[in-house]
């Protein structure tokens, strides 16, 4: 397909095809959830039958009570955005509540957290990712302080505020140099 100069109509498309995807993901995660005792945070859950449904459905939170109610979970399911290079904040925020994620896999995350016992990753394309996902949150498994550690301190190590900070500097000057293209 060619834009031309019309690279903002590209974007826009990528954004749509974006959106879609996660969209589309968060509708089958949250339709899995339903078949456990599980709670869903969050707006636009109106698409989902929830008359069945073990789940319960909650109104989105105001992200200063988040790491109060990872606290208090055993699991937090994680939908990544479409990026392999990362992951979406939420996970190291789950491991310094010392509570386990479950979440898609990418190459970051199967390559940072694999190994880790309260990680368990998923591959949407595994014909019975769902029927594992049930299986691992039904698990009677208690997970101990030793075995939720080694996230917690991976999280303090390599999560940290001025790590953050200094990424975000990285995507500035990422996007500067870009823009320096923009004006040619």
């Amino acid at each position: 397909i060619e834009f031309g100069d019309r690279r903002d109509i590209l974007l826009a498309i990528l954004n749509e095809v974006d959106w879609y995807v996660r969209l589309v993901r968060l509708t089958m995660m949250a339709r899995a959830l339903c078949r456990v005792d599980a709670d869903i945070f969050g707006a636009r859950w109106d698409h989902i039958d929830q008359a069945k449904s073990r789940a319960r459905f909650h109104a989105g939170v105001d992200a200063a009570l988040m790491q109060g109610l990872f606290a208090d979970s055993k699991f937090v399911v994680n939908v990544t955005p479409n990026f392999a290079s990362g992951t979406h904040e939420r996970v190291p925020n789950v491991f310094a509540a010392k509570a386990c994620v479950v979440s898609d896999d990418n190459t970051y995350t199967l390559d940072r957290f694999s190994e880790l016992p309260n990680y368990f990753g998923f591959s949407w394309v595994d014909h019975d990712w769902e029927e594992k996902l049930i299986a691992h949150l039904e698990s009677p498994r208690i997970y101990s302080d030793d075995e939720l550690e080694p996230a917690f301190e991976l999280t303090h190590r390599e999560f940290s505020g001025l790590n953050f900070v200094q990424a975000m500097l990285r995507i500035a000057e990422m996007v500067q140099f870009g823009e320096r293209f923009r004006a040619t």
